[in-house]
């Protein structure tokens, strides 16, 4: 079935992707919102990667940013082009690119980097690669903004307080056998972090750290950590 509109919100306020990793938010949150706000003045071209319908990307655009919405699903950059405003197409470029592995660009060229619920789909080792690809990118006085999903969130209220123990590393969970309600919107696989083990990451590879806390999604009271990190 080919998409030409982003399917429907859920009783959650959140809305499915269409390649089965997790959902995305119909609204952006404080860490979306201040990427966008970023992204709007800082004279540089801008990144949203895993960009899903675009709910960042179109807002750049719309506001006088430069933006490119990169995604590995061919619908969701279908809809973001059926929902470009005509008067704002020269701000926006959309790419069909598996990230970090098929995304290159110039060094100290990218002004602003945003990543809402992307990093904790890629495996440890290709993570590392990516954050390495993102600080060669990035401007002198760019930021990258991110999301992911929490320690906190509902559906892992039942995991033994021993998968906390190693605070440096994210822990690697499995959803299906976690909650398959849940794990069926899911890969097989995910990282899960605490804001202390998404501090810690970042540092590795010396970015400074401006902001890092719990966040809401949508109806959902700090499902997810947001960090906000520079150079």
């Amino acid at each position: 079935m080919i998409l030409t509109h982003r399917p429907s919100i859920n009783k959650e306020g959140l809305i499915r992707t269409d390649n089965k990793f997790g959902w995305t938010i119909p609204e952006p949150d404080n860490c979306m919102s201040q990427f966008i706000e970023f992204a709007c003045k800082n004279n540089l071209h801008n990144l949203d990667i895993g960009a899903a319908y675009g709910v960042a990307s179109l807002q750049v655009a719309e506001k006088g940013g430069l933006i490119t919405a990169i995604d590995i699903d061919q619908q969701h950059l279908n809809i973001i082009k059926n929902s470009i405003i005509k008067d704002f197409e020269h701000n926006i470029q959309v790419q069909l690119l598996k990230f970090p592995q098929e995304t290159n660009f110039p060094a100290k060229s990218i002004g602003g980097i945003l990543l809402a619920h992307v990093i904790h789909f890629l495996d440890y080792n290709t993570l590392l690669t990516a954050l390495e690809k993102m600080y060669d990118w990035l401007h002198p006085e760019g930021k990258i903004f991110v999301t992911v999903f929490s320690d906190r969130s509902q559906w892992l209220s039942n995991m033994s307080p021993i998968d906390w123990l190693n605070k440096d590393y994210p822990t690697t969970i499995y959803p299906k056998k976690i909650d398959m309600k849940i794990g069926r919107w899911l890969p097989d696989e995910l990282l899960l972090f605490t804001p202390q083990k998404l501090q810690s990451l970042f540092k590795k590879f010396n970015f400074k750290i401006e902001e890092c806390g719990y966040i809401s999604r949508s109806k959902k009271q700090e499902e997810g950590i947001g960090i906000i990190v520079t150079k």
